[in-house]
């Protein structure tokens, strides 16, 4: 049986850690202001542990990964291929996700659009 997750996004709203592996100052959080596009970003999402699709993980980055982790999840497309994202302005859609690779990402930003990691960070 699977356990579901629901992962948040780790890389900007979650940690000071940048995609880029550019860590700001662990004193400097990312704080709500710092955000222009939260309709276009996305807060959560069904996440599946890397590497373990019976076990949910908490928190998703902007990468997809095959390599088995403890503390980071996938986007999980258990809906019938799909994914549901909740946005900064508090909307859920579905995302299709096919390819499960490091293009996720780009998938996932083609279907919403640019901001959809960063909302538009300063």
């Amino acid at each position: 049986m699977l356990n579901p997750g629901y992962g948040y996004n780790y890389n900007y709203v979650g940690s000071h850690i940048l995609p880029s592996g550019n860590p700001m100052p662990s004193d400097a959080p990312s704080r709500i202001s710092e955000f222009k596009y939260h309709a276009q970003m996305f807060y959560t999402m069904d996440t599946a542990l890397r590497g373990d699709l019976t076990k949910g993980c908490y928190r998703v980055t902007n990468k997809y990964s095959a390599s088995a982790s403890t503390s980071q999840g996938n986007p999980d497309p258990r809906h019938r291929g799909r994914v549901n994202i909740l946005f900064g302005d508090g909307r859920v859609e579905s995302g299709k996700a096919t390819q499960f690779s490091s293009s996720m990402s780009i998938e996932f930003r083609n279907q919403f659009g640019y901001n959809f990691y960063h909302g538009g960070r300063n």
